[in-house]
């Protein structure tokens, strides 16, 4: 009989098909109007039409987040693109975050499942997080002068962030909270006087202060005891510091005139030893050509540290803003000619104080970011002008800017980025806080903020934001 059928349609002029096509859906049961819609569907679904390693082929090109989406075009779609081979690879290709700098104890377990990855994933890109905690800590030291900025880092390792905090005619202080546990430590100089600097890893906590001593402190061992480690009387330019390595870079005072000597100290915390190393010759340029900030970044693995300055002249005596890369072993030798690049002209800048803020990772392996930025008006945060990114392995610069709204996983979470995006999600009132600076890494993000206007004294705040669903934040206690 359906052959029959076929042959008599068959045999219908193209004109009068049309017609006949409406007659014979007028005599259909709506069960078999439902049965022949499928059938069209399928016949015009490449998923059905073309062989299954072709789809998944085609379904490469695609994101983790797309190919989440279309799971809701129909049931076939839904289990095709719901199976662990599919899911699977396109998590692997997107690449969440350095292991090395995870936060998440859930995404070394079992329990973090894929629907987790995808929420995680996704609130990264919306900037929604799923926890939100202020730390309203009376005290908090923000710098909003030039001077002022080198005396204070606020810095993010893990799940721990550190940040100074004022205390009047008491001296300063070293804050310390974990994230997940709750713990806070707290940490003074012998001195109680005014800290200059501070940096922490995932193993231990150093702060330098006037007193003339550096201090370390690991995580590891109960309350917070430190390890003074004298260090010359001196101007700081870098503290640096990665697991158990720590570097200071030193421009020591002689009578009341500043030498152009420099002195590298490096402290080994596993076996409690310090040793000084004359940098002079090898950053000679630090002291000849205009030196606006300094900051530095060490690898405690390839036993190097990149030092990365901010000059108005180079040394062909070209004006202008240029940010400046040296590479130097442990053992206080160049490893690489320096390397540079230019970033303003004088005109773009001017008198206007310009700062660097710390390397931080980008999530991708072996890959930091390097924010410049231009000192304001009291009561203003410093505005972000350019954002360089640094290939770690290598000892060089990565052509262009970092791209400022573009979450993917060759160019990184741009923490700044998604602190405006979770601005949106903010409750009425909040939006006369302004993000001084944050640090990111792939479950938390840190924001050092202020209060927009001419404050006086402008209020300050740090907020936590958490991006994993299977972590769970702890305030203060």
């Amino acid at each position: 009989m359906a052959e029959k059928l076929v042959e008599a349609f068959s045999a219908v002029p193209p004109e009068d098909r049309t017609d006949a096509l409406s007659k014979l859906l007028c005599v259909l049961h709506p069960a078999e109007r439902s049965h022949l819609s499928k059938m069209m569907a399928q016949q015009n679904d490449p998923m059905f039409a073309l062989p299954i390693d072709i789809v998944l082929q085609v379904f490469e090109y695609l994101d983790v987040l797309a190919i989440w989406s279309l799971r809701s075009v129909c049931k076939h779609w839904q289990y095709v693109l719901s199976s662990e081979s599919v899911v699977k690879s396109a998590l692997a290709r997107w690449q969440m975050h350095d292991e090395a700098d995870t936060a998440s104890p859930s995404q070394r377990t079992a329990t973090y499942s894929t629907e987790s990855r995808i929420q995680h994933l996704r609130a990264l890109i919306t900037g929604d997080p799923f926890e939100e905690i202020p730390f309203d800590r009376p005290g908090l030291k923000i710098p909003l002068h030039l001077p002022q900025m080198a005396a204070f880092r606020f810095c993010f390792k893990g799940s721990r962030f550190a940040y100074i905090a004022s205390r009047p005619q008491k001296g300063d202080q070293v804050v310390v909270h974990d994230l997940i546990t709750g713990e806070c430590r707290i940490f003074c100089s012998e001195a109680r006087g005014t800290i200059r600097d501070v940096v922490i890893t995932t193993n231990l906590v150093a702060f330098v202060a006037f007193d003339g001593y550096l201090y370390v402190s690991r995580f590891r061992d109960p309350g917070t005891h430190c390890d003074r480690i004298r260090i010359p009387s001196s101007k700081m330019c870098s503290l640096a510091a990665e697991k158990d390595s720590i570097a200071l870079l030193l421009t020591p005072y002689t009578t009341h005139t500043m030498t152009s000597v420099l002195d590298l100290i490096l402290y080994d915390d596993v076996t409690r030893q310090s040793r000084s190393v004359d940098v002079s010759k090898q950053l000679e340029y630090m002291t000849k050509y205009d030196t606006h900030f300094c900051t530095s970044l060490v690898q405690s693995d390839r036993k190097v540290i990149d030092f990365f300055t901010l000059n108005s002249v180079d040394e062909r005596k070209h004006e202008g803003l240029h940010l400046v890369h040296s590479r130097l072993s442990f053992q206080g030798e160049q490893v690489r000619g320096q390397s540079r690049l230019y970033l303003a002209e004088p005109r773009m800048y001017g008198s206007r104080p310009f700062v660097l803020a710390n390397p931080h990772p980008t999530g991708i392996r072996d890959q930091c970011r390097l924010a410049v930025g231009e000192v304001r008006r009291t009561g203003a945060p410093w505005l972000l002008k350019s954002a360089r990114l640094f290939d770690c392995k290598h000892g060089e610069f990565i052509d262009g800017q970092s791209p400022p709204d573009n979450p993917r996983p060759e160019d990184g979470f741009p923490a700044m980025n998604l602190l405006w995006k979770a601005k949106a999600h903010q409750p009425p009132g909040e939006e006369e806080w302004m993000p001084y600076m944050a640090y990111m890494n792939d479950t938390f993000m840190v924001s050092l903020e202020c209060t927009e206007g001419l404050a006086d004294p402008p209020r300050t705040r740090l907020r936590a934001f958490c991006y994993d669903p299977n972590v769970k934040m702890v305030g203060r206690r």
